[in-house]
């Protein structure tokens, strides 16, 4: 085995026109830039295709005619051969053919384009050598290319060192003069004026007899003026003995006890509100409000230990 490494390369990426043949295209532009060795990749169409097949031992050449052929796969080197550049390319088409499409493989030799982009990537610090050997030619050698000079490297200016950041200087300090403080004023030997009384000034203490303490017992002050209003007193229930002598039995509706109501038929007493107000469940579950000043109240019977009142609505 062996192999060179190539640390510089460059690329070509273009098209060759309609009805040129590609190979010498490909030959002219290596000699004209000078490439010694490098790759081939490319894709299109070509027609008029010349193919150099191997039977047995012996290349011979294959002619496809004008059948139009699509490239599937193009992969070439570039080499020399003493002084003259020598193309290696490998293709695989696709044939438009009586029976069908068919894939045909060989060497190209010289065709025509139809339609044709490529790239070429050249080894500019490579060389390689190819030579004939039973019809075709061989890599036979890869080595540097003497002919190639490895641009110099970018020489980086050297950084300067970093500045110390330096001290301000410091100007003379200049002394700030004490406030001077004054003098606390002396104390005074002088006593201090009293003051003086009036002799004509009356210094006593009134005193309060005991018929004006009697006067003030007896009058009755405004806090007790404002007399509290008696809390009303919860009116009290006649007993079932006193039904009859009673013209409405609204005071003796207990809960549980059951209305018999002329529209929503016999309720049941939840609760009663402020004696005002009773809170009865319906037969069909739902819970209403009664005002107990618009209806007549009667007690009827009692059933199952509870009242049954009869209820009519006052016009």
């Amino acid at each position: 085995m062996h192999f060179q490494e190539s640390q510089y390369q460059s690329c070509l990426y273009g098209v060759i026109d309609s009805g040129v043949d590609p190979v010498e295209e490909l030959t002219r532009l290596v000699e004209l830039r000078n490439i010694v060795s490098g790759t081939l990749g490319a894709m299109g169409t070509l027609e008029n295709v010349v193919l150099l097949t191997q039977k047995g031992k012996d290349w011979e050449d294959f002619s496809l005619g004008d059948a139009v052929c699509r490239i599937v796969h193009f992969r070439g080197n570039i080499a020399r051969v003493g002084s003259e550049p020598a193309l290696r390319v490998e293709v695989l088409l696709s044939v438009d053919a009586p029976a069908g499409q068919q894939l045909v493989y060989g060497h190209l030799k010289s065709a025509d384009v139809v339609e044709f982009e490529y790239t070429l990537t050249a080894f500019d610090d490579l060389h390689a050598e190819r030579r004939l050997d039973a019809g075709l030619l061989r890599l036979a050698e890869i080595k540097p290319n003497p002919a190639f000079n490895a641009p110099a490297a970018k020489s980086e200016a050297p950084k300067p060192p970093p500045e110390t950041p330096q001290r301000p200087v410091r100007g003379p300090v200049e002394r700030i003069a004490e406030p001077r403080l004054g003098k606390a004023p002396e104390p005074s030997d002088a006593p201090s004026k009293a003051r003086e009384v009036d002799p004509d000034e009356d210094l006593s203490v009134p005193t309060a007899s005991w018929a004006d303490v009697v006067q003030a017992s007896a009058e009755p002050s405004k806090t007790n003026r404002a007399a509290k209003k008696p809390m009303p007193t919860p009116k009290s229930k006649r007993g079932l003995d006193q039904l009859d002598e009673a013209d409405d039995d609204r005071a003796l509706v207990e809960p549980g006890d059951i209305l018999d109501h002329p529209t929503l038929g016999r309720c049941r007493v939840m609760r009663i509100e402020d004696e005002d107000f009773a809170h009865i469940r319906l037969e069909r579950g739902g819970i209403r409000k009664l005002a107990l000043e618009i209806c007549e109240i009667t007690h009827v019977e009692e059933k199952s230990g509870r009242n049954v009142f009869k209820v009519k609505i006052k016009r």
